[in-house]
Order: structure tokens, then C-alpha cells, then sequence
């Protein structure tokens, strides 16, 4: 059978985007061109709904790109990618329908900047259409489609789209950087469609964080074998912090009309989703999340971190000092000198639930947080009440908030107040300069 987005059915009745009267027929040449820079770098669908062109990066660089025409918000819904990043086109390039190649990107000098990947033809091309359903198509002169955008999807279905067995979407990297990102949308040739991480640049995959369910173990030939967006006139989009979401745009808009997103989110909470051992959670390493009204993940530092780029939430946070075990290595016996520098600060609602590296028990909550204090490797320390006590070590993964925790949770902090890279001071000046030769820097990976 195939499969279908189960949360999205009930937006069947709703009405299209826009019904229009055909001002062309969306057919491309073999020989027509467009230039990055050109006011008119566009191919339009019969209804003016869709264009195939150019969409400006900043004011020297350009992505060929497919967008909604007649939305004043500019709404991306296909991009030409090379590799992992997005095809750039300095101003001045120029994209063309060739009868070899197909589409072809070139700078203003000749050089090659990217082309569309034909299926094996004998067969030169015949033209191109940008149909109605925003799906570019390259046709041969056997009238066989040779080329489409929706066989090369990027973070984004459209009505009558359909994803077979093994394709995917990718995440965009940031919001305004189409560079690939760390989530996934995959149909698996066992019958279930997941969202799951990944390691970049690698690309393994991680633990998925939902699951269709349309997988049938007993019965192989009724799993599900396609994902079919069912044509309602809505968006489907995998957005770059990992959030599934359905929008739709309405059919007449007023001046401040913009897009609407229909709950739920899949998934409806993706900061308790995403877990596993691996990765770093939505929010990147020694963060916390948590979800906004719009269930979308809104991310922060715990006191005593700072982010690794203040300009982007996402980036993780590194603590604002690491000293502890170049300064005070357990091996030596110095931890009442740790413990003299060192303080435990409550995190109350927070969890970092897959850091662990030492469970004791039963023990105290006095027991759990000296037990902490004194080992330079714990930066993290949670005691339950059936005297549990877990000390969990950098990164931190996969941190949220979570108000149904009935655990303490503690954040170990530096007495000191110098930089980050100064240690505690030592009464022994040649053990002060051992530390300070030994003292590192942590490096994102």
C-alpha cells in the first residue's frame, strides 16, 4: 500500500494555492538561457505559480532555484546543490538547455558550475517544461523524461510529489544556508519512513527520532513502499532544526498574508525525541533545549557556557573554563585542591540524558555531589530519589528541559574568575607552569 504523511490527511479538503488563466505553456527550448543578474532570470509554469531561475544569495551570488512566483515572501522549494553545497553562480552566469547535457551552469568565463544529472539516453534533448505542479522536467525527443527536480528533492514535497524507496530530503544546514544539514527524511527499502540525524560530513546516519510505523514484519509485500504527498495545495518541509511541518498559504491573501503552520509538528516534541548515544541533539553540544509555542527547538547555554558562535543558537556551547584535569589531574591526588576551586550549581528542569559515564549507587545526594566535586572529569551530576547518583561527562548530548524530571541535577563551575584559559592559581609556581603548558583548547569535531 502506499504510504501517506497518516497526520496530514485531514487537510484534503482545503483549497489549492491559486487557479489562474494560462498566460504560456512552461515550455523551455533547446537553446533558451537565463542570466544571473537579469531581471527576467526565470522560467514560468502555464499559470505563473512556479519559477525555474535564478534567486539571489547575496549581491554577487546567485542559486538556480525553483520558487512560488505569485508569494510575496520568497519561498524556496527546490535548489541546485553540487556535492553538499549549493551550486553558487556568480553574476553573470548563465544556465542553459542544451540537447547534450540538459541543463547547464556556467560562469561567465565557460567555466562549469554544475548540470542536471540525465538518466542514461541515447537520445538528445527535446525541451524542458516548468509544469503547473513546480516540477522542471527535461524531456527527450523520444518524449522520454530524462530529468525532474522532484527525482532530486531537497528539504521540501509538493502536492502530488512522491518520494520511493531509498530517496530522502535533506535538511538545509541553517535557515539561509542551503549547504546540507544534520536531518533526514528517509523512505527505507523495510517499508517505514524516518527522521533521523546525521554526521556531517560523513553522512551517518544516526538514530531516527520518528517513525512511520508502516513497516510490516509478518507481511513484507504490505509495508509501505512510497511516500505520497497527497495534492491539497500545502507545503511539506523538513526544516533545518530537524521539525517535519505542514504549511499551506492562502488563496487570496491580504497584505500582511504569510505562511501558517498546521499542528502537529512531527515530531511534537523534538527536543525529548532526539536521543541515542550518538550526535549532538538539536540544539549542539553542552546546550539546552527547548520548545517553543510552535513546537520548534529554542536553544541556550547553561551558566557557565558561552556559544561557540554567538550568531547562531544552534552551534553549541563550550564552558568558559577546562582547566580541571590539566591543573588538578586525578592521578596526582590534588582533589581537595579541586574541590577548593570547583562549585556545584543546581540546573532544576534540565537533562542531559545520554552522557553518562558512572553510575553509583545507593548513594546520598551529598555522597552524588562530592562524588562529583572531586573528580575533574565530571562536569555533569544527577541523583534520584531511589539513590542513583550519575556523573556525566563533556560534550553533553542531546540537553533539554524537561519539567517532568524528578531528579537533581547539578553543573559543576570554576571559583575562578580569570579568562578561560587560566587556571586556578597554585601555591606551587613550577606545578602553576606545568598546568599552564598543559592547559588545551576543546575543538568541535
Amino acid at each position: 500500500m502506499a504510504f501517506l504523511l497518516t497526520r496530514f490527511l485531514f487537510f484534503l479538503l482545503l483549497l489549492p494555492f491559486f487557479v489562474a488563466l494560462a498566460q504560456n505553456n512552461g515550455t523551455v527550448r533547446v537553446g533558451d538561457s537565463l542570466t544571473a543578474g537579469d531581471d527576467n532570470a526565470r522560467w514560468l509554469s502555464p499559470s505563473d505559480d512556479f519559477a525555474f531561475g535564478f534567486q539571489p544569495l547575496d549581491n554577487d551570488h546567485f542559486s538556480v532555484a525553483i520558487w512560488y512566483y505569485k508569494i510575496k515572501i520568497v519561498t524556496i522549494v527546490w535548489y541546485a546543490m553540487k556535492e553538499d553545497k549549493p551550486a553558487l553562480a556568480p553574476k553573470r552566469s548563465r544556465l542553459e538547455l542544451t540537447a547534450d547535457n540538459g541543463l547547464v551552469l556556467k560562469d561567465s568565463q565557460g567555466k562549469g558550475l554544475w548540470k542536471s544529472d540525465l538518466t542514461t539516453n541515447t537520445n538528445p534533448v527535446a525541451h524542458a517544461v516548468m509544469n503547473e505542479t513546480g516540477n522542471f522536467v527535461v524531456v527527450s525527443e523520444s518524449a522520454q523524461t530524462i530529468w525532474e527536480s522532484f527525482k532530486h528533492p531537497r528539504d521540501t514535497l509538493l502536492p502530488t510529489q512522491i518520494m520511493e524507496i531509498e530517496c530522502q530530503l535533506s535538511s538545509r544546514l541553517k535557515e539561509n544556508d542551503f549547504s546540507t544539514g544534520r536531518f533526514q527524511f528517509r523512505m527505507l527499502s523495510d517499508g517505514d519512513a524516518v527522521l533521523n540525524t546525521i554526521n556531517l560530513p560523513s553522512k551517518q546516519a544516526y538514530d531516527a527520532y520518528y517513525v512511520s510505523g508502516t513497516r510490516d514484519g509478518a507481511n513484507p509485500s504490505n509495508s509501505g513502499y512510497r511516500v505520497v504527498f497527497d495534492p491539497s495545495g500545502y507545503l511539506a518541509t523538513l526544516n533545518f532544526d530537524g521539525v517535519f511541518t505542514l504549511s499551506y498559504y492562502p488563496k487570496t491573501p491580504t497584505t500582511n498574508t504569510s505562511w501558517s503552520i498546521l499542528s502537529p509538528a512531527i515530531p511534537d516534541n523534538i527536543c525529548n525525541h532526539v536521543g541515542g548515544e550518538l550526535g549532538t541533539g538539536p540544539c549542539g553540544y553542552n546546550s539546552i533545549c527547548t520548545l517553543t509555542d510552535d513546537q520548534r527547538p529554542s536553544c541556550k547555554c547553561p551558566t557557565g557556557y558561552s556559544p561557540f558562535d554567538p550568531s547562531d543558537e544552534y552551534s553549541g556551547c563550550k564552558p568558559d573554563y577546562l582547566g580541571f584535569c590539566d591543573t588538578f589531574p586525578v592521578s596526582t591526588g590534588k582533589s581537595q585542591q579541586l574541590e577548593d576551586h570547583v562549585k556545584l550549581l543546581p540546573v532544576p528542569n534540565t537533562n542531559w540524558p545520554t552522557s553518562d559515564y558512572e553510575l553509583f549507587k545507593p548513594y546520598s545526594l551529598e555522597d552524588c555531589k562530592q562524588a562529583c566535586l572531586i573528580d575533574c572529569l565530571c562536569a555533569v551530576v544527577v541523583h534520584n530519589s531511589a539513590g542513583h547518583c550519575r556523573k556525566k561527562k563533556l560534550p553533553l548530548s542531546n540537553g533539554r528541559e524537561d519539567r517532568q524530571l524528578s531528579s537533581t541535577v547539578f553543573i559543576k563551575l570554576s571559583n575562578s574568575t580569570r579568562p578561560r584559559d587560566t587556571p586556578p592559581h597554585l601555591e606551587d609556581k613550577k606545578e602553576q607552569s606545568n598546568a599552564l603548558r598543559a592547559n588545551t583548547t576543546l575543538h568541535t569535531i
